[in-house]
């Protein structure tokens, strides 16, 4: 018996964000003067609040993203009603950006975000584990 080997080759289109931050301040709601210049620190980063007290952030990467795996298996079982494939690969995504939705981020680092962003720089993919059970009508 030999095992199949493949390689694939091709893109995802999809979401770009991959973490999402979303909440309130009923505090900084109260106090509108100081909801227009306050934030809420996440690491080292302070993410800025809008006038109503709501934040809204998060991490994104590109929405184009290729792909390329190998695994081993068949789509079509040879002697079996069921077969399997197993495929490892990664997603090229690019550099990964913070961002909010209300004001610019890049205003509010600090020196510390220095370590922060190197990590981030260098992490430009992402792992893909897939299992799959195949099957034959006929």
């Amino acid at each position: 018996k030999r095992a199949s080997f493949f390689l694939t080759a091709g893109a995802v289109f999809g979401g770009d964000k991959v973490i999402k931050i979303k909440g309130h301040s009923d505090e900084l709601a109260q106090n509108q003067a100081l909801a227009g210049n306050a934030g809420i620190e996440i690491g080292d980063y302070v993410i800025p609040v809008d006038k109503n007290g709501n934040i809204s952030g998060g991490v994104k990467v590109s929405s184009f993203r290729p792909y390329i795996g190998l695994g081993f298996g068949r789509i079509v079982p040879k002697n079996k009603r069921i077969g399997f494939m197993f495929e490892l690969g990664v997603q090229i995504h690019g550099t990964p950006e913070v961002y909010t939705d209300y004001g610019n981020l890049g205003d509010l680092m600090t020196e510390a975000d220095n370590e922060f962003t190197d990590i981030m720089n260098q992490i430009t993919v992402y792992p893909v584990v897939r299992l799959r059970l195949c099957g034959k009508i006929f």
